[in-house]
C-alpha cells in the first residue's frame, strides 16, 4: 500500500497495534520546528530545548492510515536536554488491549484508555541519562514501559541512581 500519513513532532518511539488501530506517541516543538542532527559525526553534544513541548499520542485506523484521534496529553519545556540525534520521546508506548502505557522520560509514565484519555500519570522525577564517563551530557531517555498482568515495569538506567520499578496498572502507584 502507498498510505502515507504525516505524523507532527519527532519521535523515534515505535508505533504499537491493537486490533484495527495504530498507536503512536510523538513530541512537538512549539514556535518552530525540532532539529535532528543525523549522519555520523563524533561530538555527544546535547540539543537545549528552553520552550514549551507538546507529547502527543495519535491513533489511527490501520487499513487507511488516517488519524483517528490526535491528543495533547502534556505541554511543558523539557525538564533535560536530549542528545543531538536523539528526540525527546525515545520510549515505545505498550499496551494490553485495554490501557496504552507511554513513557515520557523525565516528563513521567502515563497511561490512557483506548481512545487516549488519560488514566493517570506518575512523575518518576528528572531522569539524567547520558554517558557514564561524560556527567554533563544530557541524552535523553529512551528504556520503554513493559506491561505484565496488572503491572507497568519501567528500568531506568541513569547516570546515577538507576531502578527499576513496578507500577499498579490501574493507579500508578508504586508496588513495593
Amino acid at each position: 500500500s502507498d498510505l502515507q500519513t504525516e505524523i507532527p513532532g519527532l519521535a523515534h518511539a515505535s508505533p504499537i497495534i491493537w486490533g484495527d488501530r495504530i498507536y503512536l506517541a510523538t513530541v512537538v516543538k512549539l514556535g518552530a520546528k525540532a532539529d535532528l542532527k543525523v549522519g555520523l559525526y563524533g561530538d555527544g553534544d546535547s540539543y537545549k530545548e528552553k520552550v514549551p513541548h507538546q507529547w502527543r499520542l495519535i491513533c489511527l485506523d490501520k487499513a487507511t492510515g488516517k488519524i483517528i484521534w490526535d491528543r495533547v496529553e502534556l505541554e511543558t519545556t523539557p525538564r533535560l536536554e536530549r542528545h543531538t540525534k536523539a528526540t525527546h520521546c525515545n520510549s515505545t508506548p505498550a499496551t494490553d488491549g485495554k490501557r496504552i502505557v507511554a513513557m515520557f522520560g523525565s516528563e513521567g509514565v502515563f497511561c490512557f484508555d483506548m481512545e487516549g484519555k488519560e488514566i493517570w500519570r506518575k512523575d518518576l522525577g528528572k531522569l539524567h541519562a547520558g554517558p557514564y564517563n561524560a556527567p554533563t551530557l544530557e541524552w535523553g531517555f529512551a528504556s520503554s514501559p513493559v506491561i505484565h498482568g496488572d503491572r507497568v515495569f519501567v528500568q531506568c538506567d541513569l547516570f546515577t541512581n538507576g531502578f527499576v520499578a513496578a507500577l499498579d496498572l490501574r493507579d500508578g502507584e508504586l508496588v513495593t
